[in-house]
């Protein structure tokens, strides 16, 4: 009887939410064409922009390239919970709504890039 550990890779979900993420910040730049975050202003489209080239590049082989997306999510996770914070403060209930959506998306983005990054190194051959 082989008792190996089973591998919990999450890169999938990862790179789902990624691209869920930029769907909905596609459609939700026409509410908010900026993503105002104290000082800098980022269109919302590179963004989307940005979602979709780090769910296309997280590969299984380069367990680096969760770390990053990891990074990527908790950034913007704080950048989208204090502009869903600024939405609210001004009473701008949908923008409050869409911020706060994609704040807690990228919570649990980051949450399946780190698994997938410590369960790729944990077992590098993909048992």
């Amino acid at each position: 009887m082989d008792l190996l550990p089973v591998l919990k890779y999450q890169g999938d979900k990862a790179r789902a939410l990624f691209l869920m993420i930029g769907f909905i910040m596609l459609i939700g730049a026409l509410l908010e064409p900026e993503i105002l975050f104290y000082s800098i202003n980022l269109p919302a489209y590179v963004f989307v922009v940005l979602c979709v080239v780090i769910a296309g590049a997280v590969n299984r082989k380069l367990p680096w390239s969760f770390i990053i997306s990891g990074i990527f999510s908790l950034v913007f996770m704080v950048v989208f919970q204090i502009s869903a914070t600024g939405h609210f403060m001004r009473m701008e209930t949908l923008l409050t709504i869409l911020d706060e959506v994609i704040a807690v998306l990228l919570f649990f983005t980051t949450y399946y890039s780190f698994r997938s990054y410590r369960e790729l190194k944990q077992f590098p051959d993909g048992r």
